[in-house]
């Protein structure tokens, strides 16, 4: 030891990796440490902080208790009101009074949000020094906890350092690693610094057990350990000799929470905040059947009941595993959508607002049938445009007859019958040409007929449905103008609709147009219906990196409404082979998928088995167990809890290792 009180004054973990290097036991190591750790807290305690906060500074190494200080309310200990309330009339007649929010006035951080107590810079120091203390520690260890070899030497993070481990001769060239470093060829390689991080998860385990321990809580009844009467029932003389006892509910009154549920102990906040912190570390969990752990508490087990009475009275049943034809899936998410080519966007060729609607969303409607009132400013000129050139057609029309009873008569000459000719068939294109436009805002034959023998010129006309079907969607909000070419309703063929799913690219690959598919609706999973892939994309969404596929829906009688989500499930093809597992024979035991395999009418034996989803009461085995064997159904969930008993108790059967 004469070595380690020559480098005494080195970081802690560079002590204890010489000491490893040097071959010390273990006994000698934790000496070291006990050391240690007597000069850190020794040195700690001597320290002391200059200026106005001398005497708070020694606090530093003393117990919570001695700090005076109330972490519920953030005030010291001595002076909480709200701990104490017998001190409200001391601090009220002294005048410092909050009336408004019932504290002293020197606590009250709502009216005063600048009050900072001596106590809260201890503890933000404290926080500081353990955090620099932390991190300190994590960068002596010289670690890289990224490729687990010592920071210094590794060759991922330092790639300099690739040259000189190949010229010593330490390199492994089949995995890109320096020989000492490689656990694939090397698996029984260990660093110093590993037996220290293990040591320091064991002693973070040990002392979060000890800390449960010391929360003096019993989790059954939600009351401290301590005065919990129906884990002690000694303890009921004391509370009813106190008065403290609420006979229609055999508690305590201060324990009863349905007399008054606004009991809440200080350990209950501990444990909340303890809650929020593991689920917010918690692992997510998968939709899909997670992976087997390599291994576990199940390997070797076996549960061996004490009779085949015991195997009966607890409900126990098998099924046979068996083999059968089996048609491969692939499942998507999927939307109903209208048929496209069979789809009518209705809009007009003019700026208009829409002042009434005549049709519903969902409504049938027939070629030009009526389904809007419109407003704009330019269909009242075009209406104008159309009576002035009917009128010219009219004008030159007549003029045309009467020029071929002059022709017939030889009064005209061949040219002015020609010439006369030819302005009626331009009057003629002039209107051809209004009325087309008029036809372009939705007006039909009839409109237009209407508007020249009325002569009925205002902003206003009706917008017509341009093909049959029913009103999918209603664009147009009422009193807003639209711009020319704004789509304003949409008319569909209610009989035309489409499967669309997004695939991932792994399965989109395995997909062609020919393939049949069965579409659940999400809202009601008995509504299905069966569809034909009749086109799959070539190119995948920038952004959620899936393609489109799209199915023909095939059954008349559907009763599926476009713009519902669902799954669908496309079939490939059978698998004659597929070992098909019962579906609650499965247990998830919690870090595998599990099945008791029945060995004799007493003895169960657990089997990790790999899954796939499927339709019915079956699951797809893809290992882990094969036909003919018997597996229980019933009475699963009883052998499961046989495998986590020791974190519920002790069941009706035993749990024997193998063999």
């Amino acid at each position: 030891m004469g070595l380690i009180n020559k480098i005494s004054k080195l970081p802690v973990p560079a002590i204890l990796i010489i000491m490893i290097f040097l071959g010390c036991n273990n006994q000698e190591i934790a000496d070291e440490q006990n050391r240690q750790s007597e000069n850190e807290y020794t040195q700690i305690g001597n320290q002391k902080s200059p200026g106005e906060y001398d005497t708070t500074s020694q606090m530093v190494s003393q117990d919570d208790e001695q700090l005076d200080w109330c972490y519920e309310h953030s005030v010291p200990e001595s002076q909480c009101t709200q701990c104490n309330p017998n001190l409200i009339a001391g601090f009220k007649k002294s005048g410092d009074w909050c009336a408004g929010c019932g504290l002293p006035e020197s606590h009250c951080r709502i009216c005063n949000p600048e009050i900072m107590f001596p106590q809260e810079i201890v503890i933000k120091e404290r926080k500081a020094n353990s955090s620099r203390a932390d991190k300190q520690e994590y960068e002596q260890l010289d670690w890289c906890y990224e490729h687990s070899v010592p920071e210094s030497q590794c060759t991922q993070c330092n790639p300099n350092l690739i040259a000189g481990f190949k010229q010593s001769g330490d390199w492994c060239a089949g995995c890109g690693l320096p020989e000492s470093h490689c656990r694939i060829c090397n698996p029984e390689i260990m660093f110093p610094q590993e037996i220290i991080i293990k040591e320091r998860e064991a002693n973070s385990s040990r002392a979060d057990k000890q800390e449960y321990e010391q929360l003096d809580w019993c989790y059954e009844h939600s009351v401290p350990e301590s005065q919990c009467t129906q884990c002690r029932p000694d303890l009921i003389a004391g509370f009813k000799q106190s008065g403290d006892w609420c006979p229609p509910h055999d508690l305590p009154e201060s324990h009863c929470r349905l007399c008054n549920p606004g009991i809440e102990f200080p350990q209950e906040v501990l444990i909340r905040e303890r809650l929020i912190t593991s689920a917010q570390n918690e692992i997510e969990v998968s939709l899909f059947f997670r992976p087997n752990a390599n291994k576990c508490a199940t390997d070797g087990a076996l549960i061996q009941f004490a009779s085949n009475e015991t195997v009966e009275r607890a409900g126990i049943s098998v099924q046979t595993v068996r083999k059968a034809n089996y048609s491969n899936v692939i499942e998507a998410p999927a939307e109903v959508v209208f048929d496209e080519t069979k789809t009518l966007v209705i809009s007009t060729t003019v700026s208009a607002l829409v002042s009434r609607w005549l049709v519903s969303p969902g409504d049938a409607v027939d070629h030009g049938e009526p389904i809007a009132i419109l407003q704009a400013p330019e269909i009242a000129g075009l209406k104008s445009s159309l009576i002035s050139k009917h009128s010219d057609y009219e004008l030159e029309r007549k003029e045309l007859e009467r020029h071929m009873e002059m022709k017939q008569r030889n009064l005209i000459s061949t040219v002015d019958f020609d010439r006369q000719v030819a302005l009626t068939e331009k009057a003629q294109a002039e209107l051809t040409s209004a009325r087309g436009m008029l036809l372009a805002t939705g007006l039909d034959e009839s409109d237009i007929d209407y508007v020249i023998s009325n002569n009925s010129v205002s902003n206003q006309f009706t917008l017509r449905a341009g093909s049959a079907g029913v009103i999918a969607v209603r664009i147009a909000k009422l009193g807003r103008l639209y711009g020319a070419g704004e789509a304003l309703a949409m008319v569909a063929d209610p009989e035309a609709i489409w499967i669309e799913a997004q695939l991932s690219e792994v399965k989109l690959k395995a997909v062609a147009p020919g393939q049949e598919l069965i579409y659940t609706s999400d809202d009601r999973s008995m509504n299905r219906a069966g569809g034909k892939i009749i086109w799959v994309s070539d190119f995948l969404d920038q952004h959620t990196r899936t393609g489109t596929v799209r199915a023909r829906v095939v059954d008349r009688n559907h009763g599926l409404s476009t713009g519902e989500f669902g799954r669908v499930k496309i079939f490939k093809k059978d698998n004659e082979n597929a070992v098909l597992v019962p579906k609650d024979a499965v247990q998830w035991e919690g870090c595998c998928n599990v099945v008791f395999v029945q060995e004799t009418l007493d003895r169960y034996r657990p089997r990790k088995v790999e899954l796939v989803d499927s339709d019915g009461p079956f699951y797809q085995a893809l290992g882990g167990i094969g036909a003919g064997e018997r597996v229980v159904v019933d009475g699963s969930f009883l052998l499961k809890t046989e495998l986590k008993k020791s974190s519920i108790g002790a069941g009706c059967c035993g749990l024997e290792p193998l063999g």
